[in-house]
């Protein structure tokens, strides 16, 4: 169940990250499966941000704590897709375990957990992590192996996973490249997944890029991209397929 629920995710993230959209708050309770078909659906688009080139600067605000990159929680305000990687691969554990990897009743208590199973980072396993705001001396930990916290997962899923919670967030793996991973290899149907048409994908990124263009701040033109993102993917899921894919935005009205 977690190897098909999984390359749902990672499908679904490479589609918003690939549309220019952060999502910023992903964790299990914004994740909808129906069970009778094992199809994933990602909800609650009320954090997401759209995002450029370079890094815009964003509140560090968010997040469920367990959930939180670890540049964030030391304070970083300039972030990219990584902090929704890490975020797969807390979700991505925790499927397997049935409990949180990291789960700290506060900040530093969620630093110190983080800490203590990936070693205490330094300049040298992650440039720059010195001049974060919130970076302090914290205790020294050596990196403990993946497979103490997760003795369920197969070698292929530690390694998807080493990836994915990568202290450095340039080198995290991207969601796309975690769908072409070989933990995926052995799924039943991946070759019949349904997929974004192209034309349909380019008419999408066309309306995105013009609403954008008519709007100063990239972050007014959301709304408008959610509900391109939103009429693309429902589009073309096509119900008979196990793992096809439906984009929901969940807004403050309930619709």
């Amino acid at each position: 169940m977690s190897l098909c629920l999984m390359y749902q995710l990672c499908k679904g993230m490479a589609f918003c990250h690939g549309h220019g959209v952060l999502h910023r708050d992903l964790k299990p309770h914004n994740l909808l499966m129906d069970r009778s078909t094992m199809t994933l659906k990602i909800a609650d688009l009320g954090l997401a941000r759209a995002f450029t080139l370079p890094m815009k600067k964003y509140t560090h605000e968010i997040l469920t704590l367990w959930y939180r990159a670890p540049e964030v929680l030391l304070g970083a305000t300039h972030y990219s897709t990584a902090v929704d990687m890490w975020s797969v691969g807390c979700i991505f554990a925790e499927l397997v375990n049935k409990q949180a990897i990291f789960a700290g009743d506060s900040e530093l208590q969620q630093l110190l957990r983080i800490f203590r199973l990936l070693g205490t980072p330094n300049e040298q396993v992650w440039p720059g992590v010195s001049t974060l705001k919130d970076w302090h001396e914290y205790p020294q930990w050596k990196p403990m192996s993946l497979s103490t916290a997760v003795p369920n997962l197969e070698e292929a899923g530690l390694d998807l996973l080493s990836k994915m919670l990568e202290y450095e967030p340039a080198k995290r793996i991207s969601a796309k490249k975690a769908m072409e991973h070989p933990y995926f290899d052995d799924l039943p149907d991946k070759a019949n997944q349904d997929s974004l048409p192209v034309e349909q994908q380019t008419e999408a990124e066309e309306q995105i890029g013009r609403a954008a263009r008519m709007k100063p701040n990239p972050s007014d033109a959301l709304p408008v991209l959610l509900k391109h993102l939103i009429l693309a993917a429902t589009r073309t899921a096509q119900p008979p397929l196990p793992l096809s894919l439906t984009f929901v935005f969940l807004n403050s009205s309930g619709l």
